[in-house]
């Protein structure tokens, strides 16, 4: 009956998308960059080597100017519609738990926005990929156990030595206690540097979190060639 009052229409293509489908249609879902020989771009693990120690990583999505992730991402982040996150965070899960990934998460920490951030969009895209992650993989959210301070800016568009130094001491705990001895996926919308990512998680080890409990999942992987 919702469709019918009130028809979707794909974000891609324009057509109107077929019932349940709420932002793509099933031609364009299945067109999205997924699979691609990480031979061809510079992979995640290749760029968090060495930075910091962690037991897996995983995202689903490839993100560039010229397909149809950068849509995606700034409908979800500047177009008010964090939906299309969850959504796809909760489609993927499947395809995760076949393969075994994620297997001994004990809870999902998504990356907080900068305070100021907050109150201006409203919404932080990660908690919204968090939830799509905890209901298709069965593990809890905690949005109250990783914080991050006020910062002087966006990070999009940084240098990465620009965004390693603006990031520096950003992250806190305000609950260390409750992180110790579990194992932490840390969830973002998407990874370029790899910077947040890993400046969230030296707070984690701060608290004497063992290096292998922690695992990231970013929705969308910037493409580097």
């Amino acid at each position: 009956m919702t469709d019918a009052l009130f028809p979707a229409y794909c974000l891609s293509c324009g057509r109107r998308t077929e019932e349940g489908r709420r932002f793509l249609c099933k031609s364009c879902f299945d067109l999205l960059p997924r699979d691609l020989p990480e031979s061809d771009y510079y992979g995640a693990v290749a760029r968090l080597a060495g930075l910091s120690p962690f037991a897996e990583y995983r995202s689903d999505l490839l993100f560039s100017r010229f397909n149809a992730s950068r849509l995606l991402l700034h409908q979800i982040k500047y177009r008010d519609c964090p939906e299309i996150a969850y959504r796809l965070a909760k489609a993927f899960t499947s395809g995760h738990r076949a393969k075994g990934h994620f297997s001994d998460v004990s809870i999902i920490l998504p990356i907080p926005l900068a305070p100021g951030r907050m109150r201006q969009r409203g919404y932080n895209q990660s908690d919204y990929i968090a939830r799509g992650l905890s209901e298709g993989l069965g593990v809890p959210v905690r949005s109250d156990l990783l914080a991050r301070r006020e910062s002087t800016g966006s990070q999009t568009g940084r240098g990465k030595s620009s965004r390693w130094e603006e990031l520096e001491g950003l992250f806190y705990l305000p609950k260390p206690s409750e992180v110790r001895d579990r194992r932490l996926l840390i969830c973002d919308d998407l990874l370029t540097s790899g910077s947040t990512l890993l400046h969230a998680a030296g707070a984690l080890l701060s608290s004497e979190t063992p290096p292998e409990s922690l695992s990231y999942y970013t929705l969308f992987l910037n493409f580097v060639p």
